[in-house]
């Protein structure tokens, strides 16, 4: 639009200096015809003193008239020069006549003879001064041309604006409408979700909004948003296992008493019974009520974070030890445990990880069929820690219960408590590591645990803290 606007103010400039440039032209046209007649006035002036005694002003007059036709003659149209000559070769004729004919005629009396050169030469006057009129008309021609040429364009300047404007007006419209769209909108639906969000409804989703950045941040609080739903559903199974595994905790406690009081009373009896029959059936109590206690025992464990006594051990040996206790407790030659451990030394609780091994095992054994064996195997990590898997021969742990299988009370096996892998997890939590099940590569199951790097007495307590 400026530059539209400055080339109409620039044409409008060029068409008012040539304005002014006819202005000049018009007064030059002007005082060339009074010029012209002027020469006339001059030789009738002559005539009528009959002498030469007003040559000086006509000559001036006279040569005047030549400077001004030859200076509006310098560039003027080819027309217009021709009229210019014709003024001063008119002008040269008239002088002609007036000084051989006109002047020595009147001087001496030749009255006659001054009549007829005079009609000539008033003749020749009057086409001079048509000469010159055509001169100066012509020039208010071209200036009038001009300034019907500068109203049009301040016209066409004036629309070229307003069209510029509303071009403005329909870009910034447009712009409006976009902008709108692109930012306003995505900003929008950002805010309807952070709001959302913000009220616990982490199930809302802002979707494909805007461009470019905008869009990156829309995706970030999906994300945000899936992460923080998450978050929410491990924060309230905390909870609720918390307020359980207390539950649990008191109801343990409060049963543990009597069954100990039970298993006293059982163990006071069995010496002094001696009927057969009599002593298998307090066996058989005192039994069931051991398995009681182990249950109780385990809500125990579940309930409260595990105490860690720790110091620096060498794993293999441990492992192999500890495969040897625990196989020693299961069923003569029902299940053999195969140990393939690296060495590796590892700042741990020792009786903890028994615990956990004890519990892995016993599980495989429990998922594997008769006479199979049950894989133990470990070895450092690259991070400087310890890891070791149990493998069975069982029939593995689908997918969709991989997630839930170390929840407590979680068990897939009947007569299970679902208490073991849970009191594992939280024992291997303690020491800072993971516990996961996979499948095993020649079927079965895999539970692989991974333990940090050496850890001091200061990390447990942070950890608790």
């Amino acid at each position: 639009m400026c530059v539209m606007l400055l080339g109409t103010i620039r044409q409008v400039g060029d068409v008012v200096a040539q304005m002014r440039r006819d202005e000049a032209a018009i007064r030059g046209g002007l005082r060339l015809s009074t010029g012209a007649r002027e020469q006339y006035i001059h030789i009738a002036h002559s005539l009528i003193e009959g002498d030469g005694s007003h040559l000086e002003h006509y000559e001036g007059g006279r040569l005047q008239v030549v400077a001004d036709a030859r200076a509006q003659s310098e560039g003027a149209p080819e027309q217009l020069q021709r009229r210019l000559q014709s003024v001063i070769d008119l002008g040269s004729e008239m002088d002609r006549i007036f000084r051989d004919v006109l002047l020595p005629a009147a001087e001496e009396g030749r009255l006659d003879e001054v009549q007829g050169e005079h009609r000539r030469v008033e003749e020749i006057s009057r086409d001079a001064a048509t000469q010159a009129d055509a001169v100066a008309l012509a020039a208010e021609r071209r200036m009038a041309d001009a300034h019907d040429e500068a109203r049009l364009a301040g016209q066409r300047g004036m629309a070229m604006g307003g069209a510029c404007i509303a071009a403005v007006l329909l870009v910034a419209a447009a712009s409006t409408i976009r902008l709108r769209a692109a930012v306003l909108q995505p900003l929008a639906a950002l805010s309807r979700a952070a709001s959302l969000f913000g009220r616990g409804d982490f199930k809302h989703r802002v979707g494909d909004v805007g461009t470019g950045e905008l869009a990156e941040l829309a995706r970030a609080f999906d994300t945000m948003a899936e992460e923080l739903a998450a978050r929410e559903q491990k924060l309230l199974s905390k909870e609720r296992m918390a307020a359980i595994g207390q539950l649990a905790a008191g109801v343990a406690h409060e049963i543990n008493n009597p069954i100990g009081i039970i298993r006293g009373y059982i163990k006071t009896m069995l010496p002094e019974t001696n009927d057969p029959q009599l002593r298998e059936e307090l066996e058989v109590l005192d039994e069931e009520a051991a398995a009681c206690q182990r249950l109780t025992g385990d809500l125990l464990a579940s309930a409260e974070r595990p105490r860690l006594e720790l110091r620096l051990f060498e794993m293999r040996e441990f492992l192999e030890d500890a495969s040897v206790r625990v196989a020693e407790g299961m069923p003569s030659g029902e299940h053999s445990v195969i140990v393939q451990a690296k060495r590796g030394e590892l700042m741990a609780d020792p009786s903890r990880l028994r615990q956990v091994l004890a519990n892995l095992v016993v599980n495989a054994a429990q998922a594997s069929p008769a006479g199979a064996s049950i894989h133990v195997s470990g070895g450092p990590t690259d991070a400087g820690g310890y890891e070791f898997s149990v493998i069975d021969s069982g029939p593995g742990v689908a997918a969709d219960d991989r997630k839930q299988i170390f929840e407590p009370f979680v068990s897939k096996r009947r007569g299970g408590s679902g208490l073991g892998l849970a009191v594992s997890r939280s024992i291997v939590l303690a020491h800072g590591g993971s516990i996961e099940v996979e499948p095993a590569a020649e079927g079965g199951a895999c539970f692989r645990v991974v333990l940090p790097a050496h850890r001091t007495r200061s990390n447990q307590e942070e950890d608790r803290a």
